[in-house]
């Protein structure tokens, strides 16, 4: 039987023989009930996504920790899920020793990311990671934060380029997603 997905929103010619263990049944698909309840685990249940589009600077820090300016929130659906927290971006430096970016769900820090470089002049990063994080229930925000040496002379995160030559297409992303335990 062809599997035809219904004008009704259910599946119908699904057998429960041909799916992996663990799998979403083909009862539960032809009922139309497909919940994050009846979901296996390590799925993506909701995605949130945050994107930055200017230049965060430091100059000559202090050695402290500084916003970056980009955060997104996350309301789980089950106090056991994961949160998978991802970012992306570009970084450049000048005179820099110490430098940094760190995860940061509402005041605590829940991973650093840490280099250290001696070279004069300027020197360039792409920046980003991932990490697996168990908030438990409710509402939950992640930022990220930049930590700079108080030697630097400059300390960029999101570089924009030469006039700002990417446009929008220079952005700090953050995405948070929540799988399912």
């Amino acid at each position: 039987m062809a599997i035809q997905i219904n004008g009704n929103g259910t599946i119908t010619g699904i057998s429960s023989g041909g799916l992996p263990a663990g799998s979403i049944t083909s009862a539960t698909l032809a009922s139309g009930a497909v919940t994050a309840a009846a979901m296996p685990t390590g799925s993506i249940i909701q995605v949130v996504q945050a994107n930055f589009t200017t230049d965060e600077k430091t100059n000559s820090s202090t050695d402290t920790w500084q916003d970056i300016g980009l955060s997104a929130n996350i309301t789980m659906t089950d106090a056991s899920n994961k949160v998978l927290v991802s970012y992306s971006g570009r970084n450049i430096q000048q005179t820099t020793e110490h430098s940094a970016t760190r995860i940061v769900r509402g005041s605590t820090s829940i991973r650093e990311f840490w280099g250290y470089d001696q070279a004069n002049g300027w020197h360039a990063d792409t920046i980003g990671t991932m990490h697996q994080d168990t908030p438990g229930a409710g509402t939950h925000t992640y930022k990220l934060q930049m930590y700079t040496g108080e030697n630097t002379s400059f300390h960029l995160i999101n570089y924009q380029g030469p006039g700002d030559v990417g446009g929008n297409t220079n952005q700090l992303q953050l995405f948070l997603m929540e799988l399912k335990a």
